[in-house]
């Protein structure tokens, strides 16, 4: 790495001219269209009728990027929680499944598919694990999460068809209210992070889940100085942020991060590392071509971490 400790160590307060511009155009070209929200919302409302036609008494919301504004263009697949009815769960807890090496999870997931089926004729579905996928060939699929509510709590069961299967819990409305007061203890700056390190991540085939991504921001800016940060110092914003990504690769017991959701430790690997070193590097490189009034080869720089869509 180069000698950059005149960038790794500039204050807050040195914005550089312009840096707040080009952020904000950043933001903007991998902000969702209308006609992208447009058609997600159309989508989610003919999955909804047709839930309701398929499975009486259930219920459909939506979840992950979208459900939490974290989502950029072009569109991932849509979440949809579907809520379905406790007798359907009673029937896959019942003795001849407790009593067999019969993968109820796996059964349940099938069941839901075959049901699905019948109401999207000539779309292709495919059961994966915990969902089920449609898939749209003009547009982005949508990952189906078929659940049960756990009464009195705000928490739903999962089919896991992984190994012999098991039942798992989640709770997405406290997953989203951590997002939520994240955003708002930092001045509305964890969702535009989040935002940035998607792009990253798709630009640079980061093996890190999205949802990995979100937790680890909102881990990063509880501990950041600069909170409420304006886009004029979004380019100090994200040298600490891979600066602490990077360190955190390097710990003792390996990477963890917490899900918001469920309070459970998860590894999130190190394949990641050098992605992340490699990224720290760029972004010094644009920190300093920036400060010496390079322009043009700063935007160079952070395109290698963001692609095209940073225009400068």
């Amino acid at each position: 790495m180069k000698d950059y400790s005149q960038i790794m160590n500039r204050s807050a307060a040195a914005a550089i001219p312009g840096t707040g511009a080009k952020f904000n155009r950043f933001l903007a070209n991998i902000e969702l269209t209308t006609a992208q929200k447009k058609d997600a919302s159309e989508r989610l409302l003919a999955i909804r009728l047709k839930m309701a036609s398929a499975f009486p008494g259930s219920r459909c919301f939506v979840v992950g990027s979208y459900g939490k504004n974290t989502a950029i263009k072009p569109p991932s697949d849509l979440d949809i929680m579907l809520v379905l009815p406790q007798t359907m769960y009673e029937k896959y807890t019942f003795w001849k499944y407790l009593l067999s090496s019969r993968n109820a999870q796996s059964e349940f997931l099938q069941e839901v598919k075959r049901t699905i089926d019948t109401h999207f004729p000539v779309t292709e579905l495919k059961a994966d694990r915990q969902v089920i996928v449609v898939k749209y060939a003009s547009s982005f699929s949508v990952e189906i999460v078929p659940c049960f509510e756990i009464p009195g709590t705000e928490k739903f069961r999962i089919a896991d068809t992984k190994s012999s299967g098991n039942w798992v819990e989640t709770n997405p409305y406290k997953e989203a209210e951590s997002l939520t007061a994240s955003n708002k203890n930092c001045d509305g700056n964890t969702v535009p992070l989040i935002k940035m390190l998607k792009s990253w991540k798709r630009n640079n085939a980061v093996p890190l889940k999205s949802f990995y991504l979100e937790i680890l921001a909102q881990e990063f800016m509880s501990a950041y100085e600069d909170k409420a940060c304006q886009p004029s110092r979004y380019d100090l914003l994200l040298k600490e942020f891979y600066r602490w990504l990077y360190n955190k690769s390097i710990t003792l017991f390996g990477p963890y991060i917490t899900d918001p959701s469920t309070d459970e430790l998860i590894n999130i690997g190190s394949e990641w590392h050098n992605k992340a070193e490699r990224a720290l590097d760029w972004c010094l490189e644009a920190m300093s071509r920036e400060s010496k009034g390079q322009s043009k080869e700063a935007t160079e720089e952070w395109q290698k971490i963001f692609g095209k869509e940073f225009i400068g």
